[in-house]
């Protein structure tokens, strides 16, 4: 590197330390700003957290005086109103203690809402004119509610869950339960009324109390749901006055809600005393709690400005260390930025090396065995042999090999093979398949393994032979002589085992009956047909998705006699990729029905005219001859127990077929054009 590169490097390495400093400067200051206005907000809540506290504190009072002035109209209260001025300077004390007075407290925007002065003034005037010749009680019920009722509305208004975020399950409890003592104390005038008259002299203040019983249950229920201190204030609220005083009220409320209308009750000063100095002594626990509600709201908020503040010399500390440490960063890196420059190069140049080799080892291993199993290995894991209990696995080969490799140059066989190796693995990455191996002329795929694909691998391995079969079909791979290559595929499904085999040299190699009798399939099959076993055919008709004809029974050795069928096309494709010679089984035309002998067969349901052979030529048959020929194959076995591949010219006689599956070639051609459903 130049000295004018080192240069340009430098400046980068000092550019790449600049810019993050300038980062953490800027989220630094952001940060300091962010808790600057956090702090300032939290400092706003808290004042209007202040404010619901203190107009709550109001509400309670302008309770407080409404209940002692039903009680001055009504048959217990005393001749003058001298017990209500200690009531009345509470409420006037609670007014002007009001560190803000709300603008918009009242949505009619009505004139003794505008100030605590003009609503001071509103609340004299009816004090003046207070007296039992000119209010009734329920005037008087009214007057106090609709001033609380509007507290209360701009108190649920204030609240956002947002700007209350710390504290706004216990505001909302708060709320609910000045509702409810708002509630409770029209049922504690209610219900002097009900003893001193001697019952309700209309059903209308009948409905009001039960009205207001159900919003006090509610109300309260809500609270105990939002702060669980709501309940455990009211049973020491309600241990502590001594007595059972939630029983003695129920049974008030039972009393005067189960008084039937009409009936004749005498009046009962002293059970009206009774019940409201009880209903007084419960509104008192309600008040208790209440204030300690309003102690917690400012105690929270009181700790989260704390934290503020602590986090706000936090982050001043920090920027002023950030602003000292930078220019020491700079100067650090810059010295050691000209020793970096030096081995920078050299690891380059030995890691792209290492990089290249790398991809050569991971290549071959690839190759050799699967690339999860090669992952396991290169991280020194362990690889247990596995069971799969259903694979689809295919084996292919080159008829006429070993006749082939006796006549052409060995030149000729490996171009040939490796044209063909290419092509087929270049076919390969279209499908969920794996291949095995390579030996030879055959060819070894392999799906449901080593990764696992539920029932889809004997689709996948039906699909790929089909498409195997027409590329090599339209794809002429020739040989000397301009002689055309035919394969033969075949197919099985079936459970099988898998694992590592050697160390040195290691391949992944598959065991089981499954493989032995895929290689027979093929080594059995004809020239450009794909043969299946029953148990594949079985999975390819529940697919419905195929097209298969009957072969019939054959002896395989060490099998004996086996039901095969040969596989045809795929439904939907244009042609049957069938080498329709003179040994093509009968097709059958029964419309989705698998037959009882060949356990799995899917037969053609669709217009027997849609499919069009292939252009080869039928060889000719005598027309008196309805069974198969016999017909010699050329096929390479697997030997099970030594686990060799070896060749063998295997002279295959068929047996005479029975005669009720014997095929009548007269009759097919007598039958070809028509249109079967």
């Amino acid at each position: 590197m130049t000295d004018t590169g080192k240069r340009i490097q430098l400046v980068k390495m000092l550019c790449l330390t600049i810019i993050p400093i300038l980062g953490l400067w800027g989220f630094t200051f952001y940060t300091l700003t962010d808790t600057i206005s956090r702090k300032s907000a939290n400092e706003k809540t808290k004042k209007e957290l202040q404010l619901s506290v203190e107009l709550g504190n109001l509400i309670h009072h302008l309770q407080q005086e409404r209940d002692m002035s039903v009680l001055y109209l009504s048959a217990l209260g005393p001749e003058t109103k001298t017990f209500l001025l200690t009531d009345y300077l509470e409420t006037d004390k609670a007014i002007y203690a009001l560190s803000d007075w709300p603008s918009n407290l009242d949505n009619e925007k009505r004139s003794e809402f505008e100030s605590k002065d003009k609503l001071q003034e509103y609340l004299s005037r009816h004090r003046q004119l207070l007296s039992k010749n000119r209010y009734n009680i329920n005037n008087e019920l009214d007057f106090y509610t609709n001033i609380i009722d509007v507290v209360i509305v701009w108190l649920y208004k204030s609240i956002t869950q947002g700007k209350f975020a710390v504290v706004w399950k216990t505001l909302v409890a708060y709320l609910k339960l000045t509702s409810g003592k708002q509630d409770i104390g029209i049922e504690r005038a209610l219900g002097t009324l009900f003893y001193v008259q001697g019952g309700f002299q209309s059903h209308k203040y009948f409905e009001m109390y039960n009205n207001r019983i159900n919003r006090f249950r509610a109300f309260y229920t809500t609270a105990e749901l939002y702060s669980t201190r709501v309940d455990r204030l009211y049973s020491s609220g309600v241990k502590g006055v001594g007595t059972n005083i939630t029983g003695i009220i129920n049974n008030f409320r039972f009393e005067i809600q189960h008084k039937q209308m009409g009936t004749m009750w005498v009046p009962d000063i002293q059970n009206a005393r009774y019940w409201f100095d009880n209903m007084t002594q419960y509104l008192d626990t309600l008040l208790d709690i209440q204030r300690d509600l309003g102690y917690e709201i400012i105690a929270r908020l009181d700790v989260v400005i704390d934290e503020s503040t602590r986090d706000l010399a936090i982050s001043a500390s920090f920027l002023a260390v950030v602003l000292i440490m930078c220019p020491l960063v700079i100067f650090a890196t810059e010295n050691l930025t000209s020793s970096i420059q030096k081995y920078a190069l050299t690891l380059v140049n030995k890691t792209r090396e290492l990089m290249e080799e790398k991809k050569k080892t991971d290549s071959l291993l690839y190759q050799m065995v699967p690339k999860p199993v090669a992952n396991k290995l290169q991280k020194n894991i362990h690889i247990d042999a596995e069971y799969f209990d259903s694979v689809t696995i295919m084996f292919s080969d080159i008829y006429g090999f070993a006749k082939m490799s006796t006549v052409c140059t060995p030149i000729a066989i490996v171009d040939l093979l490796n044209n063909l190796y290419r092509t087929i693995d270049d076919l390969l990455d279209d499908y969920n398949v794996y291949k095995v191996e390579t030996i030879n002329d055959c060819y070894m795929v392999a799906s449901g393994i080593p990764t696992k694909n539920g029932k889809q691998h004997v689709s996948e391995v039906a699909t790929f032979s089909i498409a195997l079969l027409a590329l090599v079909q339209s794809k002429k791979f020739v040989i000397s002589g301009n002689r055309s290559i035919q394969l033969r595929i075949g197919i099985n499904t079936g459970p099988c085992m898998a694992g590592i085999v050697g160390s040195i040299l290691p391949r992944y190699c598959l065991f089981g009956d499954t493989v032995n009798t895929a290689s027979r399939m093929k080594s059995y099959g004809m020239p450009n047909r794909i043969q299946i076993s029953s148990s594949t055919a079985s999975a390819l008709f529940k697919t419905r998705k195929f097209i298969t004809r009957k072969r019939g029974s054959i002896t395989i050795k060490g099998k004996g006699e086996m039901k095969t069928v040969w596989l045809v096309g795929k439904v939907g494709d244009n042609t049957e990729l069938l080498d329709t010679t003179g040994q093509e089984e009968h097709l059958s035309r029964t419309p989705m029905e698998a037959p009882d002998d060949i356990p799995g067969e899917i037969f053609q349901h669709y217009s027997y005219r849609f499919f069009s052979p292939l252009p080869i030529t039928r060889p000719r048959s005598k027309p008196k001859k309805a069974m198969v020929r016999v017909f010699p194959t050329s096929t390479r076995e697997l030997d099970t127990e030594g686990g060799d591949l070896r060749e063998q010219e295997l002279k295959t006689e068929m047996t005479q077929a029975p005669q009720e599956e014997a095929i009548n070639i007269q009759d097919e051609r007598r039958s070809e054009g028509s249109t079967y459903e």
